[in-house]
């Protein structure tokens, strides 16, 4: 698990990949310990097709073919 805070601000950040797919953004969280628990629930949700990301299409799939 990757949680990392930017130098000006007080919320945690995570940087995670999965099935080759980036996600990264903030956890909301100003406590490590709470930020890891947010990552390790977004991984969950990823792996169980849940959660508030949407699949975006690519352009292979956007190509009339």
């Amino acid at each position: 698990m990757t949680v990392r805070r930017h130098p000006n601000s007080p919320y945690w950040h995570c940087d995670f990949r999965h099935k080759g797919r980036r996600y990264k953004g903030s956890t909301k969280q100003i406590s490590k310990v709470r930020a890891r628990e947010h990552e390790a629930r977004l991984r969950w949700q990823i792996e169980h097709g849940q959660g508030p990301f949407q699949k975006s299409p690519l352009i292979s799939e956007l190509l009339p073919q």
